[in-house]
């Protein structure tokens, strides 16, 4: 086990907004065993991600986007800016960052492609269901 695998793990968590299965992202989020979870505060997988957290007493990173000011490009730029506060703040307090994408649509598709390019790992337990 490398030093960077010791540290604590602050997961992002990114996904459709009619993802529902609540059971198999609970599973896959205590594999991970993280120290604090970061979501966008949408429905589907990021209210899975955020009911998870609140029962376990994990601390949350919630980044919502105005779509009232933003318009249409309000998540594109929300998952830019969840991904960039979770490295700030995973930097700030020595945490390694990874993600976990659950089925969606472009918006994750995008946040995956943004996960990528900053060198986050990046887990997709149901690519291959």
């Amino acid at each position: 086990m490398t030093e960077e695998d010791k540290r604590p793990l602050l997961l992002i968590v990114c996904g459709g907004r009619d993802f529902d299965e609540a059971e198999k992202m609970s599973d896959a989020i205590k594999r991970m065993r993280p120290f604090v979870i970061a979501h966008g505060g949408a429905r589907g997988a990021d209210t899975l991600a955020r009911e998870f957290a609140t029962a376990q007493r994990i601390p949350q990173l919630r980044v919502d986007a105005p779509w009232d000011v933003g318009g249409r490009s309000s998540g594109q730029r929300r998952n830019r800016l969840l991904l960039n506060t979770a490295l700030d703040y995973a930097a700030e307090f020595r945490m390694r960052v990874e993600m976990l994408a659950a089925p969606g649509g472009a918006g994750t598709a995008g946040m995956v492609r943004f996960a990528m390019a900053a060198k986050v790992p990046v887990l997709q337990p149901w690519a291959t269901q």
